[in-house]
């Protein structure tokens, strides 16, 4: 039944966005953009056929991502090729440079293609943002790129009214996935579908402060309803975030709209019959209050200490302890992209623990340089409203990287490149180093 739902939402959205291209003449760069976004979603979503893998280890969504780098490459040539050959965005070659070499040393490379390809993409759509806002507004982008995160916000709310839900998680809770496999996935499609709307609106000088409300509520009450616990704090954030720039922008008589739009967002979180959700956010002042136990060795954790945040913090410990057993090539280096799957079960999920593992001392060096960077990047911007709402959303896409790793999914990389291209546009210079 879903499947069939999905042919003919897919049909309907992209027949749409066709038509409203058109219309509007949006730019040729814009359009390919979409394109790329909507196909990956769309293939994403009939994973029981793209999951399967056609060669070796690659799968079908494996080869269409393979395929959409090869494809931005050749367009960002075409369209100007001295934008792929320049200095800017440094710090991101440099941690491809450095996934290439340590998977030389460590005799990884083939297993390293797929953390490679990613991060090419991410490089690629940043360019790809950045030309789409020489050319079209800002207000164009996004309302394309809204366009097609229709596609996974309509099947959620199918798989809703239909009450197609996914136990996930050992307490019992349950998960509207829309038909898509994982929600950790598909919980960043619904994120990037509210922060595109958040930005949308900010960007226009007429928008309606209780028309951004209600739709804030709105997106918050879809990641709540994926239910995947990471995700749903990271929304918060950006709801928070969004809110203090609005208070900031407004005059006085109207700030007490931001005020109680705040308030009620946690009305509304406390009146959802979301108990199962509630209990699992009980464990985190519990964690806190033993706070000793993120710098034990493995072996020293109880069994009640390996339970914190679904077993993550035991899991970081386990592949910290792993990376400092290594050699002195290893400390430095790593042990290559995508090793983890010789020795553990799970990935790190955590950006900056994969990074240390993977590429050694180096690597967590450039990662944090990159996250800091572009934190002091979104500081220079100088309409007061973007900065703030831009720090609202970065700062919770750092914490998704601190609970799980939004960078090595598509979904996550689209995120990041459009905060990055939005933060170089606004900053307006058009040479900017990341």
């Amino acid at each position: 039944m879903l499947e069939v739902i999905k042919l003919l939402v897919c049909f309907c959205v992209g027949f749409y966005a066709f038509r409203f291209m058109k219309i509007t003449g949006t730019a040729q760069v814009t359009r390919f953009l979409f394109w790329l976004v909507f196909i990956r979603f769309v293939v994403a979503s009939f994973h029981s056929i793209t999951y399967v893998q056609v060669a070796g280890p690659i799968s079908i969504v494996s080869l269409v991502s393979m395929v959409s780098v090869a494809a931005c490459s050749l367009f960002l040539f075409k369209l100007n090729r001295s934008i792929i050959f320049n200095r800017e965005h440094i710090l991101i070659k440099l941690i491809i440079a450095l996934m290439i070499i340590s998977g030389l040393i460590n005799g990884q490379l083939v297993t390293s293609i797929a953390s490679i390809v990613k991060w090419l993409f991410l490089l690629q759509l940043i360019l790809l943002f950045q030309q789409s806002f020489k050319y079209e507004t800002v207000k164009n982008t996004l309302s394309v790129l809204l366009i097609a995160y229709a596609y996974p916000v309509t099947m959620l709310l199918f798989s809703v009214v239909l009450g197609i839900k996914k136990a996930t998680e050992l307490d019992g809770s349950l998960s509207y996935l829309g038909g898509f496999y994982h929600e950790s996935t598909f919980s960043n499609m619904i994120y990037g579908a509210l922060l595109i709307y958040l930005l949308l609106s900010v960007t226009l000088k007429s928008h309606s402060i209780v028309k951004l409300f209600l739709g804030l509520m709105f997106g918050f009450v879809l990641i709540m309803l994926v239910n995947y616990r990471t995700t749903v704090i990271a929304a918060v954030i950006v709801i928070f975030g969004a809110l203090y720039a609005q208070y900031r922008e407004q005059k006085f008589q109207f700030k007490t709209l931001s005020i109680a739009g705040g308030v009620l967002l946690v009305l509304l979180a406390t009146l959802l019959d979301f108990s199962s959700v509630a209990e699992r956010f009980m464990e985190i002042p519990e964690a806190l209050s033993k706070s000793s136990v993120f710098f034990s060795l493995p072996e020293y954790y109880s069994i009640e200490d390996k339970k914190f945040f679904s077993g993550r913090i035991y899991l970081w410990s386990q592949y910290i302890s792993q990376a400092m057993e290594g050699d002195i090539i290893q400390q430095w280096f790593g042990y290559g992209m995508d090793s983890w799957k010789k020795y553990f079960d799970l990935y790190a999920h955590n950006t900056i623990v994969s990074f240390y593992y993977e590429l050694g001392i180096l690597g967590c060096t450039l990662i944090l340089s990159f996250f800091i960077w572009q934190f002091i990047q979104i500081l220079r911007i100088k309409v007061d409203v973007i900065k703030w709402t831009l720090l609202g959303i970065y700062a919770s896409f750092i914490l998704l990287n601190m609970g799980t790793m939004p960078l090595w999914q598509i979904e996550g990389i689209i995120i990041l490149s459009l905060i990055i291209a939005l933060t170089s546009f606004y900053i307006g210079e058009k040479n900017e180093t990341y």
